[in-house]
């Protein structure tokens, strides 16, 4: 496809990253939170110094946000989260699952069109 269209752009590749914000799976944004994380504990506080960071900040921290809700991220205080050790089996597991029910139900529907025809 990119030697069709060309590479993906900035715009387009930040649209793919908030679009995983409330995947219930394991994204590439937990991926560079736990690349990141030491000890578990990620330190997304803000940097005035770093503008750019900004928007990846503001990713993690809704993913985070979401994580927290999952009961799979902590904030100890502002800005510092612990990730859960189960974070990536769990989101795993959970990202298969959705693949197993969407399989499911693709054939369920292809079954009811050919039994309409």
């Amino acid at each position: 496809m990119t030697l069709e269209l060309g590479p993906a752009t900035e715009i387009e590749l930040r649209r793919k990253l908030v679009a995983e914000i409330d995947q219930d799976r394991f994204t590439r944004i937990d991926r560079a939170m736990l690349a990141e994380a030491e000890d578990r504990f990620l330190d997304v506080r803000y940097e005035p110094d770093d503008p750019r960071g900004q928007a990846d900040r503001t990713l993690r921290l809704r993913r985070l946000g979401k994580l927290g809700d999952m009961g799979l991220a902590t904030e100890h205080a502002p800005g510092v989260w612990e990730l859960s050790e189960r974070l990536e089996p769990t989101l795993r597991e959970m990202g298969e699952r959705g693949d197993i029910i969407r399989t499911m139900q693709k054939a369920r529907g292809r079954r009811a069109l050919s039994a309409t025809r």
